[in-house]
């Protein structure tokens, strides 16, 4: 994914340029052309850390929810185990 957004964003980098040159700009217009282009990636590069963070964030999601589960389960199991304990106790009372 990061490959292809910084292939796109140079991509961008050469039309400009190209464009510039080929409508007979001056040197200026290509240098503003190149400016927009590097600020373009940039604007990419910062998206795309947000994104890895964003990943980060959610893959941290996933495991604690991974382990709620878990403690979940556990808390069933032992109720389970309560509850037979409980029928077991009340049938030696009852006898």
């Amino acid at each position: 994914m990061q490959l292809k957004i910084k292939r796109e964003a140079n991509l961008r980098i050469y039309a400009l340029a190209i464009a510039a040159l080929l409508s007979g700009c001056g040197g200026q217009k290509v240098s503003e052309a190149f400016d927009m282009a590097s600020a373009a990636e940039e604007a990419v590069e910062q998206q795309q850390s947000r994104a890895d963070e964003a990943e980060s964030k959610i893959e941290d999601l996933e495991q604690r929810l991974e382990l709620q589960e878990l403690e979940i389960a556990t808390l069933h199991a032992a109720i389970s185990d309560l509850e037979g304990r409980v029928s077991s106790v009340e049938i030696t009372v009852q006898r």
